[in-house]
Formats: C-alpha cells, structure tokens, sequence
C-alpha cells in the first residue's frame, strides 16, 4: 500500500520542467517533442522520450493540469475527443449501429476517443444535465450528429456558446452550416421501384414519414423517374401512408418503447384496411426495413403471403427477415451506413485539424438487394 502512494506521489511529482533539466533542454523542447512535432531532431526527440519512460512521467495528468491552465487564460485545447449524438441507443438499434461503429474505425485509428451520448425521447426540453459532463464542460474537439430531429438540436442550442467551437459533421441529417454526409436515396428508390415495374407491379403502396409531404424529396424523383421511364404517369399509380406508430423502430424496440397492444394492433388495421380499399395494389415499399417487416408481420396475421399475394422491399438492408436457415428474405435497397460514419468522421477530423474546408455535401451510392419478398403480381399486376 505504501509504495504504492510513494509511486503515486513521484508521478505527481515529474514536470516538463524535470524532464527538461534531466536532458539539458529548454522546457519548450520537452513540450513540442511530447506533443509529437516532427520538426524536433530524432536524436533530440528520442533522448527527451526516454527520460520521460524513466521518470515516469504521465503525460495524461499533465494534459489535464494544461487543459486547467488554458482555460483559465480563455484559451482552448485539444482533447482528442469527439462527441457522438444520437436519438436512441445507436447499438440497439441496426440503422444507426454501423454508423457509429465506422465512425470508431476511423477515429480510433486517430487516436481520438469518441463519447456516445444518445438524446432519448425522455429526454426532449429537459435542461443541460442531461448531457455527459466532458461535453459540457466543453472537453471536446467537435460533434458527430445523427438526425437532427428537435431533441438533437436542443443539446446543440444548449451548448451555446460552446458550441460555436465545435466543428460539426451531420450523417443521413442536415445541420445548419455542417457538411452532412448522405446515401444517394433518389437512386435506390428509383431501383426499388423499376424492379418493381419490370416484374409488372403498377399500383404500389409506399409508407411514408409524415402527412404533409408525401415522399421525401430525394427518394419522390426517383419513384417518378422510373415511371416515367416506363411511360407512366406516376400520380394514377403510386398511393401514399404514413406508416403507424412505432413501426419506423424495428421489432424489438417497437416492443420496448410502444407497449400499447391497441394501438400496435390499429396500426396493422390501418394498413389492412387502405390496402383492402385499394385491392390494385400488388406491392410495398416501406420507409425502412422496419416498416416492411412490420407490414410483413400485419399481411401474414391477415393470412396474406409474400411475394404470391404482395411483394415487399424495404429500405437500408439493416433489419432482416429471416426463414428458417437464417437466409434474408427481404428485398432492400442497402444503404453503406458502415462508410458513413467514416466519411463523417474523416470530415470532422479534417475540420478539428483545420484540413482545408470539405465539401457541403458528401453522397455515398445505395444499391438494391433482390431477394424472396419480391415476385410477379397476382392477377398480372393490372
């Protein structure tokens, strides 16, 4: 026990300064050699870092006492970390996963370590204490952002004025004035629809976000692409929902965040009951994958079949439906979230290390998987 104080008390007790005098250089020397400039002779360098090992110095507990010093002059430092926001647990959750684990790939390699920080639905007006205490203490160098929907942009407002500091990088989401790295959904949804066309689907039920706005912008072109290209004119075919409640979460979470059995069981006749109101459709796209399963699940309770009775394609290949050997049968238009949060993360840290500017907008290609959810209409498809 006592050595182990005595070691403790000698860590404390090595400085630059000690380093310094032990080598026979200037303090600025030990400083500039153990932030890693390279403009430091070899021979120099390498003397300055053995004393180091020797003495024992920590370099993490002079960071913090340095970090301590500039603040106190208003001045600010790196921390070699970044802050990750999301709207949910990103690991429980297939979309967001691989985003923040190519983030990591990226960051890791860098030497940067990245603080999580999910802005639950719990969460939404609540004040600043909810977010860890390194991001509001202003402990990092910039933020990774996720859907910036209205709880993800209180944590930012409410980090100001800190947050003017922070270099911001969005995926899949806009932030004002932060390059935003995207998939190319115009083109996946113009695939997803042309092999529905070319199997001979015309009607086609498409779940959607909101009331308000039919399809979102992107993904509205490349429907209307594809039916133009077949000479169609898409408004006398293509028929809009907004998916229920819960369903844009896959199953699991669904269970966990919706308890309500009535409404998950409305939610399944609201879409039973447009699709018997409109018997020419023979096909769906959902939102996500999750809203094609969830329509997967609602059609086999109401004893319909995919594909014999509606073909199926979701959207982000992230959430699947699997038979009995563990083979996905869902057609999905895949998105490369994996190399999302890469690109995010290559941006930010260009950003953080004062690389240049990168470009507004960075669009990744999607590409769509065919599998068993989709076949030839019932009827011909007329």
């Amino acid at each position: 026990m006592s050595q182990a104080i005595d070691l403790q008390f000698d860590q404390q007790a090595v400085t630059q300064k000690g380093i310094a005098a032990r080598c026979g250089v200037a303090q600025s020397t030990v400083s500039r050699v153990l932030s890693g400039d390279a403009r430091i002779p070899a021979e120099t360098a390498a003397l300055v870092l053995d004393a180091a090992r020797e003495l024992g110095y920590d370099p993490a507990v002079h960071d913090i006492a340095r970090r301590l010093v500039s603040r106190r002059r208003g001045q600010r430092v790196r921390t070699s970390q970044v802050a990750a926001l999301f709207p949910v647990m990103p690991f429980e959750h297939g979309f967001f996963r691989p985003m923040l684990h190519g983030a990591y790939e990226v960051l890791s390699e860098a030497r940067y370590s990245l603080l999580l920080t999910p802005v639950l639905e719990k969460d939404a007006g609540a004040d600043q204490g909810i977010l860890p205490v390194a991001l509001r203490r202003g402990d990092i160098d910039g933020t990774l952002v996720c859907f910036a929907d209205s709880r993800l942009l209180e944590v930012l407002n409410r980090l100001h004025p800190l947050n003017q500091h922070f270099p911001t990088v969005a995926m899949i989401s806009e932030v004002s004035e932060a390059p935003v790295v995207q998939t190319d959904d115009r083109q996946g949804e113009y695939a997803a629809i042309k092999h529905l066309l070319e199997l001979g689907h015309r009607h086609i039920l498409h779940l959607t976000h909101i009331k308000e706005r039919m399809l979102q912008e992107p993904r509205f072109s490349g429907a209307l692409q594809a039916y133009q290209e077949k000479g169609l004119d898409m408004t006398n075919y293509l028929h809009y929902l907004p998916y229920p409640e819960g369903w844009l979460a896959p199953e699991t979470l669904r269970q966990k965040y919706f308890h309500n059995g009535d409404l998950i069981h409305s939610g399944e006749q609201i879409v039973l009951d447009y699709l018997t109101a409109h018997a020419e459709i023979t096909a769906i796209v959902g939102m996500n994958d999750a809203t094609a399963l969830h329509t997967w699940y609602a059609l086999n309770r109401a004893g319909f079949r995919v594909p014999d009775d509606y073909s199926l394609v979701g959207f982000d290949d992230t959430d699947p439906m699997l038979d009995e050997h563990g083979h996905n049968l869902l057609t999905s238009v895949r998105r490369p979230l994996v190399e999302v949060g890469r690109a995010a993360a290559r941006l930010l840290l260009q950003r953080i290390e004062g690389r240049g500017m990168p470009a507004e907008e960075t669009v990744l290609p999607t590409e769509l998987i065919v599998r068993a959810s989709t076949g030839t209409p019932r009827g011909g498809g007329k």
